[in-house]
């Protein structure tokens, strides 16, 4: 799974999270995300249990986070890195 781009296109796109409590999903999305846990029976037990409205509100708080992650400024980080990386010869 490319993290980055589940988070990106969460958060781009508006859109609800379901996620495990994997510390890097919780750390980006915090409150925004519908946390199930770590195993099935936790998923088991959240999709059981979700409605609409848990739906609507992860939706409406990940588009906040636009804010927070801009387009723009993930774009130049993961840039500048590259470009250290190739300059470095690692």
């Amino acid at each position: 799974m490319l993290t980055t781009g589940l988070v990106g296109d969460v958060i781009g796109a508006s859109k609800a999270a379901l996620i495990s409590d994997w510390p890097y999903l919780i750390e980006i999305l915090g409150e925004t995300a519908i946390v199930y846990g770590d195993d099935s029976a936790g998923f088991a037990a959240t999709l059981a249990t979700l409605d609409a409205a848990a739906i609507e509100r992860s939706a409406q708080l990940s588009g906040e986070l636009r804010d927070t992650y801009p387009w723009e400024r993930s774009a130049e980080e993961t840039w500048l890195l590259l470009k250290d990386v190739l300059a470095s010869g690692r």
